[in-house]
């Protein structure tokens, strides 16, 4: 059976910043004619994949992204609390997503958080929206966490950073991306390289035995560079997410086809 007649489903990963890439990946799916019905997703994937379920093209996430600074949400800047709100994120999602739930979205979406209380990952694809985008993107120490009827939620890629586990009972094939570096490195000369090291390798142990499940992952390298939490230029990360997707299009094909 041909890709074209098959459901397919997209995993996108949390990354902070260097996320962005996703939505170059993306547009390079789409202009070879690969477009994923369904979308799993954690912190920045969560919003990326709000976005795209919503129906939003990936040139207009990207000028949404330039806009509205979208990947602000992910950048270090601490209140009087000591914590980060998600204001800013909702106010993002209430401008361009005209409704907040999970049922008005054009594409299946699931969005993976974590939940404090019980200790597990949950898997958010029905109810109020806004909500879980948002517990899925208050990386821990960082943000505040989020209430939801009477648990504390905060991001998705604490627990499950690649949520690979909804798309099986609905998908034919699986792709993913994987936007850290878990490969040797000799980079590693201050503390912000030491704690991003030690974020991406965490996020790699937490990921690969789903990554292992998917037919094919995308692992934009030139993007291992960029801080987490650290914005560069929204079409730089566009660029390379989409020219690395690009560059190994023939062997996504192949595995879609098989």
């Amino acid at each position: 059976m041909p890709y074209q007649n098959k459901k397919i489903g997209i995993v996108l990963c949390g990354g902070g910043v260097r996320g962005l890439s996703q939505i170059g990946i993306l547009a390079s799916l789409e202009e070879h004619g690969i477009v994923p019905d369904y979308v799993s997703g954690a912190s920045i994937g969560a919003v990326i994949g709000a976005f795209y379920a919503a129906g939003y093209s990936p040139l207009e996430m990207l000028e949404i992204s330039r806009q509205s600074s979208l990947i602000k949400v992910f950048r270090l800047s601490l209140s009087r609390k000591g914590l980060s709100n998600l204001k800013y994120l909702r106010r993002i999602l209430e401008k361009h997503i005209k409704s907040n739930t999970f049922d008005a979205l054009k594409k299946k979406l699931f969005i993976s958080v974590s939940n404090l209380n019980t200790g597990r990952y949950e898997i958010f694809s029905e109810g109020p929206l806004f909500d879980a985008v948002m517990a899925s993107s208050a990386v821990p120490i960082v943000f505040e966490p989020q209430y939801i009827n009477g648990y504390v939620y905060v991001d998705g890629g604490l627990l499950n950073n690649f949520p690979i586990e909804p798309l099986k009972a609905h998908c034919d094939k699986t792709l993913g991306v994987f936007v850290h570096n878990h490969y040797e490195t000799k980079t590693i000369d201050s503390w912000g390289s030491i704690v991003d090291r030690c974020l991406s390798l965490q996020l790699w142990h937490n990921s690969k035995n789903n990554i292992d499940e998917c037919d094919f992952v995308i692992e934009p390298e030139k993007g291992y560079g960029y801080g987490v939490f650290k914005k560069k230029t929204d079409e730089e990360l566009f660029r390379i997410g989409k020219e690395k997707t690009d560059e190994v299009i023939d062997k996504i094909r192949k595995k879609l086809n098989s």
